[in-house]
């Protein structure tokens, strides 16, 4: 919204809601800000900063962009607790009689899933920001379930200790960039 034009927010007691409807490129700025916390593992800045917009913003039913932006926002919401438990590392620690009980892998395979059903709530649209957005989202999904799916062939190959071979892993990768 910009000075000069008339405004269909409403005012409450408690914050303004916009009820113009959410477009792809009204995320950009916000998602700049989300990943800057998130790759400085500040989960709860970057929780902070989607729920604080979605309380700003009332979805529109009658727009199909709205309806993804808002579809979005909930999903990193969900990447943000999931993010805190890949960093957490607990997917790798065995639990009693040597069994790894995680539901990381399929909490990021449910996100993924979530946003490729987004599709039907595109249609034939066309929504080039918004649908920029959840493909990176889908590709951002698919590399964790990768990376998980790694960590724990690895495991499963090796009797080394999950936090060693995960400080080999981060070592050879740091030399590799660095020649």
């Amino acid at each position: 919204m910009t000075t000069g034009t008339v405004s269909t927010c409403l005012a409450t007691a408690a914050d303004i809601a916009c009820i113009d409807p959410l477009i792809g490129s009204d995320l950009c700025p916000l998602l700049r800000q989300f990943g800057a916390a998130m790759s400085k593992a500040r989960f709860d800045d970057a929780r902070g900063l989607i729920e604080s917009f979605r309380g700003t913003r009332v979805p529109i039913s009658s727009s199909a962009e709205d309806s993804l932006c808002h579809l979005l926002l909930s999903a990193c919401i969900q990447i943000v607790k999931a993010e805190s438990a890949y960093y957490s590392l607990n997917f790798m620690v065995t639990k009693a009689f040597f069994r790894r009980e995680s539901t990381l892998l399929l909490t990021y395979t449910q996100i993924k899933a979530e946003l490729c059903r987004m599709d039907d709530v595109i249609g034939n649209a066309n929504i080039s920001a918004a649908e920029d957005i959840r493909r990176r989202l889908i590709d951002f999904t698919s590399a964790r379930v990768s990376m998980i799916n790694v960590y724990n062939s690895f495991l499963v190959e090796s009797s080394i200790l999950p936090y060693l071979l995960l400080y080999c892993l981060t070592q050879s990768i740091i030399n590799f960039n660095s020649s």
